[in-house]
This record gives structure tokens, sequence and C-alpha cells, in this order.
């Protein structure tokens, strides 16, 4: 991203671009979709320090991260990364988005998305894909992620099945894909790349 600080009032919330000192309250929210969940099919929780590593990275590509806090209190964000490594794939991101369990269903995450959303598109992004975890049961076969980007504008684009392994059974991928601003309309501008505020 530029060196913009966005923030966007949501009410009981206010979404606004990360900062490094975001990174603890980050890594304890995380930590329990990793320990407990198939959600991500990382099984370690990764480090403060780690994270903020994995957000410099991104960011040097221009790609947006977002946090939503409340009095005070960091309670979700929603991250972006390139899709891929080669060149080509400069203009896709890939998105997650991590709430506090005490704040769920309350809209905060759908607002923390399409401000991502938002923030992608006018960085000059084209598309933004969700790698979704498919948790489906006998009675609910989209899971909360699903419903979440559904609501912001995505549209699943493909299956890959049994191709994570976690909790001891095999697990399925759902691929969800948004346009961002003219999508495939128009051959895309340069992505702005900038090093991220450690401040």
């Amino acid at each position: 991203m530029s060196g913009r600080k966005p923030q966007h009032d949501q009410g009981p919330c206010t979404i606004r671009s990360v900062r490094a000192d975001d990174f603890e309250a980050i890594s304890e929210i995380y930590a329990p979709y990793v320990r407990d969940t198939a959600i991500t099919f990382e099984v370690d929780p990764p480090s403060a320090r780690t994270m903020c590593d994995r957000w410099q990275s991104s960011s040097a590509t221009g790609a947006p991260y977002l946090v939503a806090e409340r009095d005070g209190q960091l309670i979700g964000y929603a991250g972006s990364r390139p899709f891929g490594e080669k060149v080509g794939f400069a203009w896709t991101l890939e998105n997650a988005i991590y709430l506090d369990a005490g704040y769920q269903r309350r809209g905060i995450g759908l607002a923390l998305l399409e401000a991502l959303v938002n923030e992608a598109a006018t960085a000059g992004f084209r598309q933004m894909v969700a790698l979704i975890t498919a948790l489906e049961t006998e009675t609910n076969k989209d899971t909360a992620s699903v419903y979440l980007h559904r609501r912001a504008g995505f549209t699943v684009s493909g299956r890959l099945a049994n191709v994570g392994f976690k909790l001891g059974r095999w697990h399925n991928l759902i691929y969800m894909q948004r346009a961002l601003g003219e999508g495939a309309a128009s051959s895309p501008i340069p992505v702005t790349r900038a090093s991220p505020t450690l401040a």
C-alpha cells in the first residue's frame, strides 16, 4: 500500500491499516484457529514476529492488511498477499480474515472484508481469491467463511478434493473469487510497491 492509513467507522469498531505493534494481538487471535480447527492448515501457531515478517513481505507488493479494533482492543484482522510468486500473478491477491471468537456474527467480518476489497481495488489489483476449507455437514453446506464471502460479492470458482490433512481427516478446499475494479476488462497498470511503515 501507499503511506495511507485508512480508517472506516463501522459502528462498534474502527477499521484501519495494520501496524507492527498489532502483531502480538493478531497472533493471539490466529492461534486458536491453528490449534483447534482446520480453517487453516498450519499446525503450529506462528509467533508475532513471524506474522509481522509475513506482513512486511506481502506489504512490499502493495497488498493491503487491515485490523478492526473496539475500545482500543484489536478484535480481528483481514490480510492479503500475492496469489502466486510468478510475475503474471502480480494483480491477484489471496485474502485471509480472522476474528476474535467473541466478536463473530456481528457484521465485523463483512466490514473488514469489504474494506480490504476496496483497498485492494484502489491499489490497482484486479482479482481477489479466497481459499476456504470445506467444513460442510449434513445440515450446513456453506461454512461461515463461504457465507461471508458470498455476501461480499465472491463466487465459488473451484474445488479441490482431499488436499489438506489435519485433525485426523482429509479436507476439501473451496476457491472463491471476485473481480476488483475493472477486473479483466482492461490491461492492468503497474501495481504500486512500497515498504510497510513500522511505526
